[in-house]
């Protein structure tokens, strides 16, 4: 390994690095960009997800020793790394935040982001009697960026984004770029493996006789296992959401669990088996749900089903169901009516996940369809 390290060859260092600028490196921001695209103007939110990953990158350990100091004096240029990612992310926070006249700091008084808020003062407050007041008021600064950071989040989405169909896109995209951020360190591992496999790679006396660990940024073993877990439930779930995504979630979700076996860690491949359990039985899905009538297991099925039985007309597209029902059926153009047609309403119900960031009621958007009198023709 430290031939493939030192490498000599000047051809060689011109190939590797010009691999690493036209094809690495256009790779990352196409995806970069794939990930962060909206349909809809949010600049706001971008410069957001930058915030989100420099406090990431301040929380993660950038040393190979894993030497623990507990004072100032001892600091190294790896803690100053951090502090400077913590500095840049909480700069970008700010800036943010004065743009939009600061709108965000009500967030953190009530819902459940005020509760954090509390237990981050409680936090600030330990340093007084810490025995590492440097780590905990780091760690205090951290955590309380953190904060700030979804507050800010959640108040972009809530007034900067007004239509309820775009807000629920752009919470979507707040989750994928968090796992965007997973997917990277899982990858930071593997490539520890190539650059450092004395520290990427732990001999052991489990299975495999060795356990995947993440060089730089540091990661455990189990903490290897814990992102690997989250990321194939993440992963599974939208399989069994969205079939038609498995050219991208069916290799995620087999490397997620190549990751969690060659972590060796136990309790994330339980947490993962028990809570893919759990996400059978609550979407009904492989006879698991055999309690419930065939029309809940499916949604395109179910509609099918019911418009064979009572003749309606019901149309399904993605969260929003529409249903009109006429009496007595209508003509085309031409042709006489019968009676007066009855005004027709038709809802559109926002779906529930966005209950948690939409303050709007659970309706947001009606379509009226005044009655007509007899006589009067039907646009054909």
């Amino acid at each position: 390994m430290e031939d493939l390290i030192q490498i000599e060859d000047p051809v060689t260092i011109f190939l590797v690095l010009a691999l690493l600028l036209l094809v690495v490196v256009p790779g990352v921001l196409l995806l970069l960009w794939r990930v962060t695209r909206l349909p809809f103007k949010a600049e706001s939110l971008r410069w957001a997800y930058l915030g989100w990953a420099l406090l990431l990158a301040a929380s993660s350990v950038w040393n190979l020793t894993r030497n623990v100091r507990y004072s100032v004096e001892e600091a190294g240029a790896d803690n100053f790394l951090r502090l400077g990612f913590l500095a840049l992310g909480l700069l970008i926070v700010m800036f943010i935040g004065f743009k939009h006249r600061l709108a965000f700091v009500s967030e953190l008084f009530y819902g459940v982001l005020g509760i954090f808020f509390v237990f981050s003062l409680w936090g600030a407050m330990s340093v007084t009697w810490s025995v590492a007041p440097a780590v905990t008021l780091y760690k205090s600064l951290e955590y309380c960026a953190m904060l700030l950071l979804l507050a800010l989040t959640v108040s972009l989405i809530r007034h900067s984004v007004r239509e309820p169909h775009n807000q629920i896109l752009a919470l979507k995209s707040v989750f994928d770029w968090n796992w965007f951020l997973v997917f990277l360190l899982l990858v930071s591992v593997y490539v520890g493996i190539l650059v450092w496999p004395e520290y990427g790679m732990m001999e052991n006396k489990s299975m495999l006789g060795f356990s995947i660990e993440g060089a730089l940024p540091g990661i455990s073993a189990n903490g290897v296992g814990q992102l690997a877990a989250i990321l194939g439930l993440v992963a599974f779930v939208r399989l069994l959401v969205n079939p038609q995504s498995r050219k991208v979630y069916l290799p995620l979700l087999a490397f997620s669990l190549v990751t969690m076996v060659l972590a060796q860690s136990r309790s994330p491949i339980l947490a993962f088996v028990v809570a893919a359990f759990v996400v059978l039985v609550a979407s009904r899905r492989y006879g698991l749900g055999r309690g419930f009538s065939p029309a809940d297991r499916s949604p395109h099925e179910g509609h099918r089903q019911r418009r064979q039985q009572t003749g309606l007309p019901i149309n399904h597209e993605g969260h929003v169901a529409n249903q009109v029902e006429a009496d007595p059926p209508v003509q085309r153009a031409g042709g006489p009516v019968g009676a007066e047609l009855p005004e027709v309403v038709v809802e559109l119900l926002a779906p529930s996940p966005t209950r948690l960031m939409v303050p709007s009621p659970y309706q947001v958007g009606q379509f009226v369809v005044d009655g007509m009198q007899v006589g009067h023709g039907v646009p054909g």
